[in-house]
Order: C-alpha cells, then sequence, then structure tokens
C-alpha cells in the first residue's frame, strides 16, 4: 500500500463546487485589485510626502536642533526619568525652575513654538515676516 508524500497531494487536481469556484475568483479578483490600489496609493503618498519631507529634513540639517536632539536622547538622565518617571505637579515644576539646563530648555522650546506660530500665520496667509 503506497502512502501519499506532501508533493503529491499538491499535485492532485482541486475538486470545487461552484459556489466555492465563483467565492475563490471573488476573493482573488478582491485581492488583486486591493494589491493594485495599495500599490497606486502608495506611490501617491510617497511622491506627496517625500519632497517636504526632504525639504523639512533639509533645515534640519542646516541647524544645531538634530545634535540637541540627538544629545538629549541619548542623555542618561532621559533614560532614568522614562524608566521612573518624575513628578510634574506645581512644585517640581517651581524646583525645576532653578536648574540653568531646565530654563534653557524652556526657553528653546518657547522659541520653536514662536517660530510654529509665527510661519503658521505665513502659511495661512495672513502674514508675510515669516522669513
Amino acid at each position: 500500500m503506497a502512502t501519499d508524500t506532501p508533493d503529491d497531494a499538491d499535485r492532485r487536481p482541486i475538486e470545487l463546487t461552484p459556489t466555492e469556484e465563483a467565492a475563490l475568483r471573488d476573493l482573488l479578483e478582491a485581492a488583486h485589485w486591493l494589491g493594485s490600489f495599495t500599490h497606486e496609493r502608495a506611490v501617491e503618498d510617497l511622491t506627496g510626502n517625500v519632497a517636504p519631507l526632504l525639504k523639512l529634513l533639509t533645515a534640519l540639517g542646516n541647524t544645531d536642533l538634530v545634535d540637541v536632539l540627538e544629545r538629549g536622547l541619548q542623555d542618561p538622565e532621559l533614560d532614568r526619568a522614562l524608566m521612573d518617571p518624575p513628578g510634574a505637579g506645581l512644585m517640581e515644576l517651581l524646583r525645576a525652575e532653578r536648574s540653568e539646563d531646565f530654563r534653557r530648555g524652556v526657553g528653546v522650546l518657547m522659541a520653536l513654538v514662536e517660530a510654529i506660530g509665527r510661519q503658521s500665520r505665513v502659511v495661512a496667509g495672513g502674514d508675510d515676516r515669516g522669513e
């Protein structure tokens, strides 16, 4: 008595009912449509987003912001804070205000927020003082 190997089983024709055949055909057509839609959409998204991202990366590369962010993200104090977040109530903020680093960081963030606000007005067309 011969036994079928997996290869033999793969070579046998599959018998489908007309309903199963129609369902399989619909499934394959849907997969094909989804694949082409995803590809076209990905290309559209890629072309629509690459130019602004490259522009942003170029702008970031022309500042010290990348270096500051990279160093800040690698700071051991940040790792400790991520593992055991400190309190962030009003008293902690008042205590942190004594730190020169804290004041400097808040000053940088305030300048960034102000610059973003100024440029949002320019982009909205309400002001031309952006640059």
